[in-house]
């Protein structure tokens, strides 16, 4: 029972530490080293945290009972009844200190089976909510690579596998933690990029704006072989001044 006991408050406190490791972490997007960001909701952390330490407090507070001395056959004087009697009722004794720590031994593994339950209920609800924060995660984040989103929404499926029980639960989380990381950080290296695209056309048009290109003169164009006008025919005009017919006065 002592290690029953032992070992649930051992599981609770890591799973604490472990719950406490994804509140939120150093902002890999800011160039402050003081800057942090969230990794999980705060609200929903402390209302787990509550319980857990409502868990921890109740499992400390079942006293186990300290076993009895183990049975020590005294001396007995077979030819004495009075001898004979001291020993029976000492031995009589023993069997009902052993009986009495057997029945609150029973009654406080119940106890505490009992807390182990009501607490893996809540546990498990508090990890179902990790697939729902993940969606939510990549929605946020809808440029990041297709493999990177994709990891976050496994990384939420992990946790609520796990219901945040045993050794797996700081692995999960731990998972869910990075994956967050990665996300949030691949979607600034897109914002980045774009960025620095927008600043580079901005720039190219402000360098068009202010050294505009020298203004070509203005070409009479050439006129096509179809464009050009035929010769006028002097030859003819001159023919016919020359033939003009004499008069009559002339013959005479």
């Amino acid at each position: 029972m002592t290690e029953q006991k032992a070992a649930a408050i051992s599981h609770a406190e890591a799973l604490r530490a472990a719950l406490e490791g994804v509140r939120e972490a150093p902002d890999p997007r800011a160039d402050e080293e003081e800057s942090t960001i969230a990794i999980v909701d705060g609200k929903a952390l402390d209302a787990a945290l509550g319980e857990l330490d409502a868990y921890l407090a109740a499992v400390d507070a079942v006293e186990v009972p300290a076993l009895p001395e183990p049975y020590q056959r005294a001396d007995v004087d077979t030819d004495s009844l009075s001898s004979v009697g001291k020993a029976i009722d000492a031995a009589q004794q023993q069997l009902d200190e052993l009986d009495a720590v057997g029945a609150e031994l029973r009654s406080d593994k119940e106890q505490l089976d009992e807390l182990a339950s009501t607490f893996d209920a809540k546990r498990a609800a508090y990890a179902a909510t990790f697939a729902k924060a993940a969606a939510q995660a990549v929605e946020r984040n809808p440029d990041a690579d297709d493999e990177v989103r994709a990891a976050m929404t496994d990384a939420g499926a992990a946790v609520v596998a796990s219901k945040l029980h045993g050794a797996d639960a700081a692995k999960v989380l731990t998972a869910y933690r990075s994956a967050y990381l990665a996300l949030i950080v691949d979607q600034a290296r897109v914002e980045q990029l774009r960025a620095e695209e927008e600043e580079r056309r901005r720039q190219e048009e402000e360098r068009r704006r202010r050294n505009p290109p020298p203004s070509q003169p203005e070409s009479t164009p050439t006129p096509g072989p179809d464009e050009t006008e035929p010769p006028s025919d002097t030859s003819s005009e001159m023919s016919s001044k020359t033939s003009s017919p004499v008069t009559g006065d002339d013959e005479g």
